[in-house]
């Protein structure tokens, strides 16, 4: 497994919840994780917790490096950065920004 990491965009009722989760900022981006075995699996996963289709695309996501990244998914699959886009040491589970 690898942990694969892009931006996603976020409006709506997911940004709302974002801000209630702590993000301060103005702009709608933000850095998502995911622990999978590529790009696919990526996307379903994702998908499943009710993302839009195809987060990850060629050439724009890479494999993770980074430290907390990887221990974050450890535990869970998917993350999204509070601070935005780029790494950061606060993440929070995908699935309580994507649900309903």
């Amino acid at each position: 497994m690898k942990v694969l990491g892009t931006n996603i965009l976020l409006g709506g009722k997911q940004l709302n919840r974002m801000k209630e989760l702590g993000y301060k900022g103005s702009h709608n981006q933000f850095r998502i994780i995911c622990k999978c075995r590529g790009m696919v699996d990526a996307n379903r996963k994702c998908q499943a917790l009710g993302a839009h289709e195809n987060i990850f695309r060629r050439g724009w996501y890479s494999e993770t490096g980074n430290k907390k990244e990887l221990e974050l998914c450890e535990s869970k699959d998917v993350w999204i950065s509070v601070d935005g886009p780029g790494c950061s040491e606060n993440y929070v589970p995908a699935e309580e920004v994507f649900c309903e």
